[in-house]
């Protein structure tokens, strides 16, 4: 399954995270000036109980952009 998902701000990453995680090919539209940002990666933190203090590193390959 392909997904794009529109802005990397704190609720797009989370939700791309869990469709990676679920197998999709994540693909995310961003503002130009936001796209190395996204192409670098984000580090994500586990906020439950089991998971608190782990740290993740999440990264997409496919960011598209539209130029003005």
């Amino acid at each position: 399954m392909r997904v794009l998902v529109v802005g990397a701000g704190a609720v797009g990453q989370v939700y791309g995270r869990h469709l990676q995680l679920g197998g999709a090919t994540v693909t995310f539209f961003v503002r130009e000036k936001y796209r190395a940002e996204v192409e670098r990666g984000f580090t994500m933190y586990a906020l439950n109980r089991s998971g608190a203090g782990k740290t993740e590193r999440l990264s997409f390959t496919d960011v598209t952009t539209i130029s003005s």
